[in-house]
């Protein structure tokens, strides 16, 4: 290996990381803007559309042209593969365009991405948990019901006061309301960690 292809390596992962950590700061940063009353109403900032037709865009532009030119080793699957990225865009997209929570007095009314739209009550909440792998709150009602809220999600100070307000306290863990109390003074868990 020569001296060039080592320095390349290391330039390659330094601008990746930097890259990243652009990304996931504007990402992070978006989600705290205030929109049209985002105290009330939880849903994807801007920026999260922005990345699905980025990805959509970027992986379905990249199947066209491994179609058309195929090159020696050229194959469908190929094709199929960039295009199976791109569908990861597109899923984005509509996560943008369909998941919004509203919080209402005594509750939660909901649309998840694949499922009907739904209402909980907090009294019904049996448990409450943060999932710092998929950045999410999960709660579960006493019926089984499960919602899961993202941390992208703006109005998220909102739905933490909320929360701890409305939910028994036994109901969640000392994790989950160390991070509900950091998100509803205005510091929502970090999307890069």
């Amino acid at each position: 290996m020569s001296d060039s292809a080592w320095w390349a390596d290391i330039i390659q992962w330094v601008v990746w990381g930097l890259a990243m950590t652009v990304i996931m700061g504007w990402l992070a940063k978006s989600r705290q803007k205030a929109g049209v009353d985002t105290g009330k109403v939880l849903q994807h900032p801007r920026s999260t559309l922005i990345i699905g037709l980025v990805c959509g865009g970027f992986f379905l532009a990249l199947a066209v042209l491994s179609r058309l030119f195929p090159g020696k080793d050229g194959s469908i699957w190929i094709s199929l593969f960039f295009l199976g990225f791109s569908l990861m865009g597109a899923v984005i997209i509509v996560e943008y365009v369909r998941v919004r929570h509203h919080l209402e007095p005594h509750g939660l009314r909901f649309q998840p991405l694949f499922r009907a739209p739904g209402t909980l009550l907090w009294r019904d909440v049996s448990s409450v948990r943060y999932s710092p792998s998929a950045k999410w709150f999960r709660i579960e009602t006493r019926r089984g019901q499960v919602i899961r809220v993202s941390a992208m999600l703006t109005g998220l100070p909102a739905f933490a006061q909320a929360a701890l307000q409305e939910i028994s306290p036994p109901s969640m863990d000392s994790a989950t309301r160390r991070i509900l109390e950091e998100t509803a003074a205005g510091r929502p868990p970090s999307l890069w960690e």
